[in-house]
């Protein structure tokens, strides 16, 4: 890894990926190594040798240059101060910013995850007071946002030396793309999306196919861990876990091979150019409604067919359409449903069944496998894609946006149903009478505050304070900011979330960035970004019971 020189023992981080501005501060010349095999005989005492056999020249020189580099290790905010620790974050970001440029280019979203684990001191090392121990994911740098042509993956900085059979994987990229499209006779169109993975044997292949999107996620697979080797005692039988090596019986000596995993954005669905005449010759536009869902299994015929649920979702919206007492929707709508396809039975036969998500093999055992991102980044994703389809000029923006973040289980080829028990026609019935209140279904102007409006259509009262959803937290987290959504939104479990045209173009692009790059899998955060454009008097929460 890196400069191969590590801290941490067999294969773990690197000092630049370990310490902050290793490009100004070096490191090694503020401490005394101790090689590791003067740790592999604890009877000799080597660390304690070769720690007292550094002769005082050296260790003097290393206090020297501690002093020289100690401001550049503080937070002065002093008025005589010098350079500091701000400073250098400061120069590393005017450093970079140059390379950013101007205008539409794609992007590379760098991930490094700062997770940790813990563990449990053995009582004989602590005394029974349960002292824990951390494992660090990573080391330094969190994330980094970097022009396609800039990138270079993580297995860059990886030595073929001490890896499995095969190498260095290289990169893979994954995208959400359109596997079946539907159409009805009344223009309702249907779109099952299904994750692609293409791989890539080299990083100029890398940057072509990055290229394609406005934006990329990466992630570095099987990076190295800043982390302690262990002893576990199992009744007589001890056994020793190397935490950068993979432990296998024929090679544990050999470090997992690490590779990229990327995630484009999903495309944007096509708009329809078709208009509709009125009564009297002139030309009508076309108000596009856009439904975002997920489902599960459809793909592969074990939760229903696709093609029925497609029609099921047809006749739903004309018979909403049709309606003329209540709530119609208007005559010259048509509706677009984008469902992705993001837990799957990769390897069920077609025609088999399906309980809660999930099928038993032989052994009781289920095979069902979600997207590894999250239900929640489908919506983050997709939504994201549309703003910066937004900001590079498209027109192709839809009216209403509804996201729906629950799934349709199938009950028979015409019906289809929420774990509320909601069919399509419900949905759309009742997404009809909220978008028609007071102030709502204002679609024609898209910059002006009084047309933005936000419906919530939810279950409510799922929760205890304690179980609530964590997405206010989530927020918290991620943006360093207190969590605007109030405290009644917490314990709900939103059906439908809607809200038009002029709210997309008011989101800001780098917070749904960010939100799109860390783990969350909770409905809640969509609704705190949202809420964050809207005032708090266009804001309806409207409960399904």
């Amino acid at each position: 890894w890196g400069s191969e020189v590590s801290w941490w023992r067999f294969n773990g981080a690197p000092i630049e990926w370990s310490l902050p501005f290793p490009n100004v501060i070096d490191w090694r010349r503020l401490v005394i190594e101790v090689p590791v095999e003067a740790l592999e005989d604890s009877q000799s005492v080597g660390f304690l040798k070769a720690a007292l056999g550094v002769p005082e020249e050296i260790r003097r020189a290393k206090r020297e240059y501690l002093m020289e580099v100690r401001q550049l290790l503080l937070y002065d905010f002093s008025a005589s101060a010098g350079r500091d620790a701000f400073s250098l974050v400061m120069e590393e970001i005017y450093s970079a910013v140059h390379l950013l440029g101007v205008g539409p280019r794609a992007y590379v979203c760098d991930m490094h995850m700062r997770r940790f684990s813990e563990r449990d001191f053995p009582d004989e090392w602590d005394h029974g007071e349960n002292g824990r121990q951390k494992e660090w994911g990573h080391t330094w740098t969190e994330v980094s946002v970097l022009p396609v042509a800039l990138w270079r993956s993580g297995t860059s900085e990886v030595r073929e030396r001490g890896m499995q059979e095969g190498g260095v994987r290289g990169t893979r990229v994954q995208q959400y793309k359109t596997t079946k499209d539907f159409s009805t006779e009344d223009g309702t169109r249907f779109l099952l999306r299904e994750l692609v993975i293409i791989k890539s044997s080299s990083h100029t292949q890398d940057i072509e196919i990055l290229m394609t999107s406005p934006f990329a996620f990466c992630r570095l697979i099987h990076q190295s861990h800043a982390c302690h080797d262990y002893m576990v005692q199992y009744g007589t039988f001890t056994s020793l876990f190397l935490c950068n090596l993979e432990m296998k019986p024929d090679s544990p000596e050999l470090f997992p091979r690490p590779w990229a995993l990327c995630r484009l954005l999903p495309p944007t669905v096509p708009r329809s150019p078709v208009t509709l005449g009125s009564a009297i010759g002139q030309v009508e536009r076309l108000l596009e409604f856009e439904l975002v869902t997920y489902q599960c299994n459809v793909s592969n015929g074990i939760n229903g067919d696709v093609e029925d649920l497609s029609t099921t979702w047809g006749s739903a919206w004309t018979k909403v359409k049709a309606e003329t007492t209540e709530n119609p929707m208007p005559r010259n709508s048509q509706l677009s449903i984008v469902a992705y396809e993001a837990c799957t039975l990769a390897d069920a036969p077609r025609g088999g069944s399906m309980a809660g998500g999930k099928q038993d093999d032989d052994r009781g055992k289920t095979k069902t496998k979600r997207d590894d991102d999250g239900i929640t980044k489908c919506f983050l994703q997709h939504i994201l894609s549309l703003i910066h389809s937004a900001q590079h000029g498209s027109s192709g923006l839809p009216d209403v946006i509804m996201l729906m973040p629950t799934t349709l289980s199938f009950l028979s080829s015409t019906e289809w149903t929420n774990p509320f028990g909601m069919q399509p026609w419900h949905l759309l019935k009742v997404a009809a009478s909220a978008i028609h209140g007071p102030g709502r279904l204002q679609l024609g102007g898209d910059s002006e505050r009084d047309s933005r409006w936000l419906v919530i259509i939810a279950v409510g009262a799922a929760f205890d304070d304690e179980h609530a959803p964590d997405g206010c937290s989530k927020y918290t987290n991620f943006f360093n900011a207190k969590c605007p959504l109030p405290v009644e939104f917490a314990a709900i479990i939103p059906v439908l979330i809607i809200f038009p045209r002029a709210v997309m173009l008011s989101l800001r692009l780098e917070e749904w960035e960010l939100a799109a790059s860390f783990p969350a899998d909770t409905p809640t955060l969509l609704l705190t970004l949202l809420h964050r454009t809207v005032d708090p008097g266009k804001i309806f929460l409207q409960r399904w019971s």
